[in-house]
């Protein structure tokens, strides 16, 4: 006869509390709070038909489990009270994967697994080799080595544990470049060995939606799992990542075949709205950087025009007015335009920025072809520092804030608090919400040369006597990477305030990305669930007070519409 009007989580408080690289089980929970160790089960191992003693020693586990458990909620309550919109986002994210299912359309799901094994066995055959051949670590860098050997290239290799190993990986820097590659053999090969290496992640989201078609009358749930990344974001589970299932497909039609197959019910329609460039409107507003802020809030398309200005060319939008090459081409341009705006801003170097236009299949060929070098994506690089100098003081301003914060100087920075409490970094949030880096230090400065290129596009050498700040398990702290963790962690709470706006208005939300927001509404009501999704996005909180947001919403009764 209990009903369960607002679930709560010790584990999901924990996340919250503690970071999302702490423990958060049971035992490490009771441990870390001083309470009695939870019992363990080794004394039913092997037990079919327990015995009397052997039930009673079970009941006193559970008991033991739920008092524990009493304990612990009432020892973190009073912190995670102060954030009631947190309590609510646990509650949620809980609710959305117990009662809000999407429909899965079972023949859509076959159809796609069943065009995933014909695209496997072609790009096999293609190469003439076999599968075993293909997943072999020896023989396939030995066949693809051969074939970049006939025009005179060597197989790209980097560091490993035991000496240099093939850098072929889809992940690795030459991947794009050798599956867009000129000669058709190298591209056979890269195409079979990509699409082996990814099939078992796109079978098992196959498979994940063929259970849910199959065991809950046609529906599946979907994990949007409570602060997971230690920003604060979501994640998803159980096989399935509805948080970075791709929009743009590039592995055969199978992404937008399983995009097809999650849909609305009968007379429903799914409605999104994405934020515009939102992590870039932040990093501009937080660090000061109020015209480039300003240049997103008018509306300006401010990847051309950083484009055009940097590589001195015509750079915009194509209009349906031009020919198809020409669109091409712009389109291909104001890509490194948003590259550079969305990736320069957290301390990337040359070398990082050509490796990541190598990382992208539609910009792998101009680094390939010479159109970028290291001296054009210099003028890039130090192009952006020089444009934008508040960002990049914003660098500084928070690794020297992390360093006094280690000191035992608490200080303030890009309108955080850094405060360090029992070997424990926090950076407290405008939301009020913190980031927790456990177990942080000063480690002793590190001595060496390092490269870098430089203005001109020249590789030179420096010597390195820094101090360098580490935290848990040695991870690097720096001035960029905590600018990076702060953008999300602020681009999560707006999203959660998002999520309780759209609710607050009676729209369900069903889905959510890192800047995304999904509902299911009846067809007529899809013009008002748009208005209210574009609204909530761009009404910031009262700690955003001054950030400008917009967002764009589409509808559709698949996900592939969206």
């Amino acid at each position: 006869g209990l009903e369960v009007a607002y679930p709560c989580d010790t584990m999901l408080i924990s996340r919250l509390l503690h970071g999302a690289e702490a423990g958060h089980g049971l035992k490490e929970l009771a441990g870390r709070y001083g309470l009695p160790p939870k019992g363990d089960l080794d004394f039913m191992k092997g037990v079919k038909a327990p015995t009397t003693g052997q039930m009673a020693d079970l009941r006193n586990y559970a008991v033991n489990d739920v008092r524990i458990t009493a304990a612990l909620a009432e020892r973190m309550w009073p912190y995670v009270a102060q954030r009631p919109i947190e309590l609510w986002a646990m509650a949620h994210s809980l609710c959305m994967f117990v009662e809000r299912p999407l429909p899965v359309n079972a023949k859509v799901v076959t159809s796609t697994a069943g065009q995933l094994e014909q695209d496997i066995r072609e790009r096999v055959a293609a190469t003439g080799l076999d599968e075993k051949c293909i997943r072999s670590t020896k023989r396939f860098p030995e066949m693809l080595g051969a074939a970049l050997a006939r025009t005179g290239r060597s197989l790209p290799m980097k560091p490993g544990a035991r000496g240099p190993i093939p850098a072929i990986a889809k992940d690795d820097p030459a991947g794009p470049a050798l599956l867009a590659d000129a000669d058709p053999t190298v591209r056979a090969l890269m195409e079979a060995k990509v699409a082996l290496s990814s099939a078992a992640g796109s079978r098992g989201r196959l498979e994940h939606l063929q259970r849910g078609a199959h065991f809950m009358s046609g529906r599946c749930a979907f994990l949007h799992s409570y602060h997971t990344a230690g920003t604060g974001r979501f994640a998803g589970g159980n096989g399935f990542n509805i948080q970075n299932l791709k929009k743009v497909d590039g592995e055969g039609g199978i992404a937008a075949g399983i995009r097809r197959a999650i849909h609305a019910p009968r007379g429903m329609s799914l409605v999104a709205a994405d934020a515009s460039q939102i992590e870039a409107r932040i990093l501009a507003f937080a660090a000061e950087q109020y015209d480039l802020h300003h240049s997103f809030a008018n509306g300006e398309d401010v990847y051309s025009s950083f484009a055009a200005w940097h590589l001195g060319m015509e750079v915009r939008k194509p209009t349906p007015a031009d020919p198809p090459e020409k669109a091409a081409s712009l389109n291909v341009l104001r890509q490194i335009g948003k590259q550079a705006v969305l990736g320069l801003g957290y301390g990337m170097g040359v070398r990082g920025f050509i490796e990541s236009l190598k990382s992208k299949p539609a910009l792998a060929h101009l680094i390939a072809s010479g159109f970028l070098n290291a001296s054009t994506c210099a003028r890039v690089v130090y192009g952006y520092r020089d444009q934008y100098p508040r960002v990049c003081e914003a660098w500084g301003c928070s690794e020297a804030a992390m360093f006094q914060a280690i000191q035992g100087v608490p200080v303030a920075a890009l309108g955080c608090h850094f405060e360090v409490h029992l070997g424990t970094l926090y950076i407290v949030l405008p939301s009020g919400r913190r980031l927790v880096y456990p177990d942080v230090r000063i480690k002793p400065p590190a001595y060496g040369q390092v490269e870098y290129i430089n203005r001109d596009g020249i590789t030179e050498r420096m010597q390195r006597c820094n101090a360098r700040a580490v935290y848990g398990d040695d991870n690097y702290l720096y001035g960029g990477l905590i600018v990076e963790n702060i953008v999300q962690a602020i681009a999560r709470d707006l999203l959660v305030d998002v999520m309780y706006r759209v609710e607050s208005e009676g729209l369900p939300v069903v889905l959510h990305c890192h800047d995304s927001v999904t509902t299911c509404v009846r067809e007529d009501e899809v013009a008002h669930a748009e208005q209210v999704l574009i609204q909530a996005w761009r009404e910031v909180p009262s700690w955003a007070s001054g950030l400008v947001l917009n967002a764009e919403a589409k509808h559709g009764t698949t996900l592939a519409e969206l």
